[in-house]
């Protein structure tokens, strides 16, 4: 028989562990000054339940016309149609990934004009606006109208927040706008009432109010259904505008009358955005001094068309793209201003964006 087996030793008992405990902390904190910890809490409340994606993704399920595009160089050339709609491909970026971008490439100087090409939602224009006060204009051009009503309505909810009590909450019960701890995303939890007449409900970041020259309003996620015509607004082209809070000048919360608030001095850089095809409005954005093009899906054909159209930007305007070469003669590379490691190139700088992290580069425009 077997002899009997010694029992088992008893388990070495387990080292004393310490809880963990993790903590989420807004990234709007890496921001160095309470002022813009603030602007960064208005723009999260501007745009709280507003889902760009979705929009667009609405939009391309309408199947509406393909987006074409005549060339600027060759009046012979057949039309080019994006019959899948890839140069429409969405993507967004925050305030503070924004901002840091831009400071990489040289910031927004006083008295300067920041361009967005394929402006969605207005987050580009917005963030540049408030994070840069001092610029002389931010001006936006998107071609879905649903993404360029949102924006509108985005636009006019930060002018009514500037414009309120600075540690007020404006009525919006989770979305705090005070410099205390705030959750950095989200939906605005229950109902919330804006002044001026801007309501948001259950998360969904519904606002209703109405513009200077018609109804403009959004629901289940920042859809709009009006135009935005002030007195400013584009002649023909079907364009439309935001200005800066002016009175007759940009869409009006509420009344109808036209007028909003003027937040206070030095909060937010003028505004204006315009719905239309980029290559169809040079005139409106060719005085820019800073250009940022989101191009990372567009064609080919497109980013030609867009090199031949930056063209007609003054001698050393910067142009921020997703191409590592652009401008064919008429640019150069321009190093950024903490340039990445070997062997990246000089002038390339990375941004956080919903899709992950995407290269960007930053050329300067020659003379003649």
């Amino acid at each position: 028989p077997r002899p009997p087996q010694p029992p088992p030793p008893p388990p070495e008992p387990l080292p004393a562990s310490r809880p963990v405990t993790c903590r989420l902390v807004a990234e709007r904190t890496e921001l160095e000054s309470a002022p813009l910890r603030r602007a960064c809490k208005r723009y999260d409340a501007a745009f709280c339940g507003v889902d760009g994606a979705a929009l667009s993704q609405q939009y391309v399920k309408g199947r509406p016309p393909p987006p074409r595009w005549t060339s600027l160089m060759d009046a012979g050339t057949p039309p080019v149609e994006d019959h899948n709609f890839v140069s429409l491909t969405y993507g967004e970026a925050e305030f503070v990934p924004l901002r840091k971008l831009l400071r990489a490439v040289g910031g927004v100087r006083d008295g300067a004009t920041f361009v967005d090409l394929g402006s969605g939602c207005g987050r580009v224009v917005l963030g540049a606006a408030l994070a840069f006060p001092a610029a002389k204009l931010v001006v936006g051009v998107e071609l879905v109208p649903q993404l360029h009503d949102a924006a509108l309505s985005a636009h006019a909810l930060l002018l009514d927040f500037l414009s309120g009590p600075a540690d007020g909450c404006f009525g919006l019960q989770s979305c705090d706008l005070n410099d205390a701890a705030a959750p950095a995303h989200g939906g605005c939890a229950g109902a919330s009432t804006a002044s001026g007449g801007s309501t948001g409900a259950g998360g969904n970041g519904s606002a209703t109010g109405s513009t200077a020259g018609g109804s403009n309003s959004s629901s289940g996620g920042g859809v709009s259904t009006g135009r935005a015509e002030g007195a400013d607004g584009l002649a023909g082209g079907g364009s439309s505008c935001s200005g800066n809070g002016v009175a007759g000048a940009s869409p009006a919360l509420g009344g109808g009358s036209g007028a909003v608030r003027a937040p206070p001095p030095g909060s937010i850089a003028p505004v204006r955005l315009l719905c239309g095809d980029f290559l169809q409005t040079v005139g409106e954005w060719s005085s820019a001094d800073v250009l940022l093009a989101t191009s990372l899906c567009f064609p080919p054909e497109l980013v030609s068309e867009l090199e031949q159209a930056a063209t007609a930007l003054r001698q050393g305007a910067r142009v921020i793209c997703m191409q590592p070469c652009f401008g064919s003669g008429a640019f150069r590379p321009c190093s950024v201003v903490a340039p990445l490691p070997p062997p990246e190139p000089p002038h390339k700088v990375v941004m956080e964006m919903s899709f992950g992290d995407a290269s960007f580069y930053l050329f300067e425009r020659l003379p003649g």
